[in-house]
């Protein structure tokens, strides 16, 4: 039986990486427990974000099912039956995805005018504040 020289295969193995540059950083991966959110999420209020994106809500709630082009023959008449099976079996989900969006953008709109609200209530804040600091000053 032949003996098996272990640490000099790992010498060789070992020389053999550094002549191929290869370093003992680890690779870099992406680990699949992390989730990653498709949009970032704000850290500070950003009224003019809020209402773009109330814009968009507005301008995208309508999830109907467009009708598919129609084509002459048998493709045509294919096609046209998928329309209406897709119509009859995704129209109530539609409707209640549009009630759905609808109330998103509702409250989208009651989000942006408490944002509107509170600006005017910091404006005062502010104009209040300046009074007690000139009220202060006066006392001294």
């Amino acid at each position: 039986m032949q003996s098996i020289d272990v640490e000099k295969i790992m010498s060789e193995i070992r020389s053999e990486i550094k002549e191929k540059g290869i370093t003992e950083e680890p690779l870099p991966f992406h680990d699949p427990y992390e989730t990653e959110l498709p949009f970032a999420i704000p850290q500070h209020f950003d009224k003019d974000e809020l209402h773009n994106e109330t814009i968009n809500a507005m301008a995208l709630y309508d999830t109907a099912v467009q009708p598919i082009r129609q084509a002459a023959g048998m493709k045509g008449l294919v096609k046209k039956i998928l329309n209406k099976m897709a119509f009859y079996s995704m129209n109530s989900h539609m409707i209640s995805q549009n009630t759905f969006n609808i109330a998103v953008v509702n409250a989208l709109l009651q989000v942006n005018a408490l944002a509107a609200d509170n600006e005017v209530l910091r404006k005062k804040v502010d104009t209040l504040q300046q009074e007690i600091d000139a009220l202060k000053t006066q006392q001294k």
